[in-house]
C-alpha cells in the first residue's frame, strides 16, 4: 500500500501512505502516512455507520473509545521518536505525530450537531475528527478544482 494518496483527500499535507503499520507489538495503525514535512502522521478509520452522537448530542461511547485509541497511538509513537530501527521501518521521522480519525456520517446533522462537532474538534490536540461525508465533500471539491 506504499505510495501516493490519490487526490490527497485525506489531507493536503500527506505525501505518502507508508507500508509499515505497527507502532509496537500491541499497536497497529490503519494508515500511517508521511506528511509534507517528512514526519509520521496517522489516519485512523472506523466504520461509516458508527454512531456519532447520543440522544443529548454528546459523543457516543464508541467515538470516545476511538479518540482514546488515537491518544494512545500518539503516546506510543512519541516514545518511538528516538528508535532508529522504528524510524527506518516506517520510512520517516517521528516527532509530534498528528492523527486524523475518520468516523461515522454527518450528512443528516442539524445545526446543533454541527456546532457540537466543531466544539468537539477544538478540544483535541493533534487529533482531528472527520466524518466520511466530510471526506467525500473534500474529494468532490478537489475534483472540481482539477477539472
Amino acid at each position: 500500500m506504499r505510495g501516493q494518496c490519490p487526490a490527497r483527500i485525506l489531507g493536503s499535507d500527506i505525501v505518502e501512505v507508508l507500508g509499515y503499520r505497527s507502532l509496537d507489538e500491541h499497536n497497529k495503525t490503519d494508515l500511517p502516512v508521511k506528511s509534507l514535512d517528512g514526519f509520521l502522521d496517522i489516519i485512523e478509520l472506523k466504520l461509516p455507520n458508527a454512531s456519532f452522537w447520543n440522544a443529548d448530542n454528546s459523543p457516543a461511547a464508541d467515538l470516545t473509545k476511538a479518540t482514546m485509541q488515537c491518544a494512545k497511538y500518539l503516546q506510543v509513537a512519541e516514545k518511538k521518536q528516538n528508535d532508529k530501527d522504528k524510524v527506518k521501518e516506517l520510512g520517516c521521522d517521528i516527532l509530534k505525530p498528528r492523527i486524523t480519525l475518520i468516523y461515522g456520517r454527518s450528512n443528516d446533522w442539524d445545526d446543533t450537531q454541527k456546532e457540537q462537532f466543531r466544539s468537539l474538534n477544538s478540544l483535541y490536540h493533534n487529533i482531528n475528527i472527520l466524518t466520511y461525508d466530510l471526506v467525500l465533500k473534500r474529494a468532490k471539491r478537489i475534483l472540481d478544482f482539477s477539472e
